[in-house]
This record gives C-alpha cells, structure tokens and sequence, in this order.
C-alpha cells in the first residue's frame, strides 16, 4: 500500500512540476485538460487515485508520451517500480 501511496505522489509531483514550468494555473490547466481546478490540486497533491486514462488524457494535451512521463529522474530515483513480493497483492490471495 505504501507503494501506491508514493506513486500517486510521484506522479502529482511530476504534472505539477510540467505544469508550473509552462507558467499554467491549476485553474486554466483544469480548463485545458477538461477536469475541475480542485481535482487537479488533489491529483498533484497525490491524494486521489488517477485514472491512467485520465493520465493519459493529460499526457496527451501537454503532448508527452507516457513513456516520456515515467521516463523520468523522479521516477528513477524513488524504485517505484521495483516491486518486491509482498508488494504484489496478486500474490496475497
């Protein structure tokens, strides 16, 4: 769970990060990704659990790849995707 937890932040740290350097509120980049102003700030807060449609939805209109996305220093760095065992709830059943 702690996984998920960190991931979630990650990726909010990471729209947060693209959207401050093109000089974009949260109000006009909800506008532009067609979502409210408050989820934007949940999502960059890491406090919601996005979609990766919805991921890929905001991908696409800042015209990045999810690859490029995750393709990332913050990503790297943190051994998000260094799953062990326990992590995996497939495993719990």
């Amino acid at each position: 769970m702690q996984t998920n937890k960190k991931l979630s932040q990650s990726i909010g740290k990471r729209i947060k990060l693209m959207r401050t350097k093109k000089g974009i509120s949260q109000d006009d980049f909800g506008y532009f990704v067609n979502t409210d102003r408050t989820y934007i700030n949940k999502i960059e807060n890491g406090t919601c659990n996005l979609t990766i449609c919805k991921l890929y939805s905001i991908c696409e209109k800042i015209n990045i790849t999810l690859y490029d996305f995750f393709n990332d220093e913050l990503f790297k760095n943190n051994n998000l995707f260094d799953f062990k065992e326990s992590d995996n709830e497939m495993d719990n059943r």
